[in-house]
């Protein structure tokens, strides 16, 4: 299961990538680029302050931090597909 874990988080640059490629030729892509940045700088702060009542107390805050980590790894997938769908949809019309 780590194994997952992990290989997700290294190959999450490389999905963000490929994201910003498939959409690139999307009228919206400078619409979805500030959406993203602006959910990532709103919800990064919010599980900094807040991960405390979800994680409990930890001496040295490593479930804030993977907390963190696996929202942003999240965000990422959940944009790769959104970015996917586009890409097939422009396909497609064309």
């Amino acid at each position: 299961m780590e194994n997952v874990f992990f290989g997700t988080v290294l190959i999450s640059p490389i999905q963000l990538l490929a994201t910003y490629i498939l959409t690139s030729k999307n009228n919206s892509f400078e619409k979805i680029f500030l959406v993203h940045t602006y959910v990532l700088v709103v919800y990064i702060p919010i599980i900094l302050n807040y991960s405390k009542i979800l994680t409990g107390h930890y001496e040295y805050g490593l479930g804030q931090f993977a907390l963190g980590i696996t929202c942003i790894v999240i965000h990422i997938i959940i944009g790769f597909l959104h970015g996917l769908y586009l890409h097939y949809k422009i396909k497609k019309a064309a």
